[in-house]
């Protein structure tokens, strides 16, 4: 049985602070951010720049929207052009209002879940001197197709092996990896992008997993390989057991691409009033004490 002591410190024994591929705390953000993962740095300027009034970059879930949104912001930041970001959650109702004079670019994460009318009214701002940028999971042209103003469009790119690699090496280096003991193949890195579809929180879950596997290997076996000076190989042979893993957990992600719909929405609301309510008539509205469990009927 392991003792308590190498259960805390097992990833120290494989030359890391923790798992890499653990949970990023908002303030570490920074220390894992690849300004060019996707190789969009050039495009992220182009789009900060240009003269195009309203832009969208469409793509999936998981896929860097947001990352890209990020890059384009920074390059504005350093033009000295002012400009505001902002993120839109899934709510019933989801109103941005339109800038003031001393902004010009506004960045929209999640678009779509903007209304038919504010949208517009964002739109009628940027005849207006303004420019509008934004990232949705489907196109917004059809909203406006009675209006003369096309946007822009950027279908947003994959992640390349490369890429992936580079992604590997950045959370190695920021655990505390300094040596060569973890390889990503080019088979494995495949591997993973077929599966995942791109998405890198389907990748980051894997990998967080083979990890974990590999930390527990080598505390039950300290003479396994997953310790040795050997590079801890992570091909398609390795990952191939955690393929149904991997493909529920892409399916999980998948969810996340179905089309923003207040209707749907609505739905969800009306049926969580509708238990509150019958749980309130039937008197499940909380837990009795012990007390009360015992007081006669």
């Amino acid at each position: 049985m392991p003792s308590r002591v190498d259960q805390l410190h097992r990833f120290e024994r494989l030359g890391l602070n923790w798992n890499p591929f653990r949970t990023v705390a908002t303030s570490e953000k920074p220390d894992v951010y690849i300004p060019d993962l996707y190789r969009t740095t050039a495009l992220a300027r182009d789009v900060a720049l240009t003269d195009s009034p309203f832009t969208q970059v469409i793509g999936r879930a998981g896929h860097g929207k947001s990352t890209f949104l990020t890059a384009v912001a920074d390059a504005l930041d350093k033009a000295g052009v002012p400009g505001e970001s902002h993120y839109l959650q899934p709510l019933l109702w989801t109103r941005v209002a339109v800038p003031g004079p001393d902004v010009r670019v506004l960045i929209l994460d999640e678009a779509e879940r903007l209304s038919w009318w504010n949208l517009s009214s964002l739109l009628r701002w940027t005849r207006r001197g303004g420019r509008l940028i934004v990232s949705s999971h489907r196109d917004l042209s059809g909203r406006f197709s009675h209006s003369a103003l096309r946007p822009v469009t950027i279908t947003f790119p994959v992640v390349t092996v490369e890429g992936l690699q580079e992604f590997f090496l950045t959370r190695l280096r920021w655990a505390g990896h300094v040596d060569g003991r973890f390889d990503l193949t080019t088979d494995g890195a495949d591997w993973l992008l077929a599966v995942s579809e791109g998405n890198l929180r389907v990748v980051e879950a894997v990998l967080y997993e083979i990890f974990q596997v590999a930390a527990d290997e080598f505390v039950s076996c300290p003479g396994s390989s997953a310790g040795q000076s050997a590079p801890l190989r992570i091909d398609s042979e390795r990952l191939n057991p955690l393929e149904e893993f991997a493909k529920r957990r892409a399916a999980f992600e998948a969810e996340g691409n179905i089309p923003f719909s207040r209707l749907r929405l609505l739905t969800q609301s009306i049926r969580t009033a509708r238990e509150k309510i019958a749980d309130w008539l039937s008197g499940r509205t909380s837990t009795p004490g012990p007390a009360e469990r015992e007081l006669p009927r």
